[in-house]
């Protein structure tokens, strides 16, 4: 190392260039440099700097120059890191937004999702889920993908992220929340018939559902209910006409409905 005297640093110097040697500081100063680099958040200098494009039209005569050239001129001077070297230690710049994402197919144990692929460039796609309890993660290369293994009747929220090359730096992410489809009700019974009424009974079906819908007709005239019980009892109804009565599970936001199971009864004369 360079002595604490000017003497010692020039002799140190000196030395240095007569055995093509370059001192230990310089290599301390360069991987501190790089460090720094390394840790920078996304969207911070220097690499933004370095891609920022003046507007404006030069003056003429007026030598052309670039902003990066002189964001570069100070570590190249001092440190002696190439302008190519320092932008690779710099690292990616963050990938956009991906677009138009969208489910595409849901079912009570699957969700498939597409979305458009992002402005600029990007590597590849994590996609991630969670229902609040259980979470999942997946990486794919292509702008689809079907998810499964998921519970009947539950509301999950799917993320997708755009990642750069260096698989480290990320874009913003995309989100987009859905329930599965319930499952179908289970066991559907008649358990009483009157001359004006029908009473039905059923098992919740497997996995989660809010409420169920209940619709009747005759093939004119129809009626329908909503109820959060597994019973019903359907009045006003015509003394030896036959009704087709239909149960459905639906998920918590109201519209995402299970399979339907339907039973023919005719009420009493």
């Amino acid at each position: 190392m360079s002595g604490f005297t000017l003497r010692g640093r020039v002799r140190s110097s000196v030395t240095w260039e007569d055995l093509d040697v370059k001192p230990l500081l310089l290599h301390i100063e360069r991987s501190q440099f790089r460090w720094h680099l390394l840790r920078t958040p996304p969207g911070h200098l220097p690499l933004e700097v370095y891609r920022t494009q003046p507007t404006g039209r030069r003056l003429r005569g007026r030598p052309r120059t670039y902003l990066k050239d002189h964001i570069f001129q100070h570590p190249w001077e001092c440190l002696g890191i190439p302008q190519e070297e320092l932008e690779e230690v710099a690292g990616e710049s963050n990938p956009e937004v991906v677009r138009n994402l969208t489910a595409t197919e849901i079912t009570t144990s699957s969700v498939s999702l597409s979305w458009t692929e992002p402005e600029g460039n990007s590597s590849f796609y994590r996609v991630e889920w969670t229902d609040g309890r259980d979470n999942g993660s997946h990486s794919v290369n292509k702008t689809y993908i079907n998810i499964t293994q998921l519970t009947a009747g539950v509301q999950y929220t799917f993320t997708v992220i755009a990642v750069a090359g260096d698989k480290e730096t990320v874009g913003v992410a995309s989100n987009i929340s859905l329930y599965t489809k319930p499952e179908v009700v289970r066991n559907l019974t008649v358990t009483e018939i009157t001359t004006s009424s029908v009473s039905l009974s059923w098992t919740e079906p497997e996995g989660n559902s809010s409420f169920y819908r209940v619709e009747w007709t005759d093939g004119r005239a129809s009626g329908s209910h909503n109820v959060n019980k597994t019973y019903i009892n359907i009045t006003q109804l015509t003394a030896g006409v036959q009704y087709q009565i239909t149960i459905t599970a639906v998920a918590g936001d109201g519209r995402t409905e299970g399979q339907s199971i339907t039973v023919f009864q005719y009420a009493s004369e």
